[in-house]
């Protein structure tokens, strides 16, 4: 079995909000324990999700598959307050940048 496939049955037995399970249990089966940045998870649970169509979400307590609308629309939301966020940054630069080279 292959390490995606491994990941698959893991996350198939955390579906919805309130099941997750942490990026550090995968750090430590598949990954380097000690990138508190959890990385080669993220990127392993991507793969996984492109690889067998499964929407999985991420919040502060872990991964989870997303069992309902409700959850899909929260996720949804999360994503877009962080694309805003950047935005707010790339702008924020483009500022300073144009300020300090006036």
């Amino acid at each position: 079995m292959d390490i995606l496939e491994e990941i698959k049955q893991i996350l198939e037995n955390h579906i919805g909000r309130g099941n997750e399970i942490s990026a550090q249990v995968f750090e430590n089966k598949f990954g380097n324990p000690i990138d508190k940045t959890h990385r080669k998870s993220r990127e392993l649970i991507e793969k996984c999700a492109d690889k067998y169509h499964i929407p999985i979400a991420g919040n502060d307590l872990g991964y989870y598959i997303i069992s309902n609308e409700e959850e899909l629309a929260e996720y949804k939301e999360n994503l877009q307050s962080r694309i805003n966020g950047i935005r707010q940054r790339e702008a924020k630069m483009e500022k300073f940048f144009k300020e300090r080279n006036k």
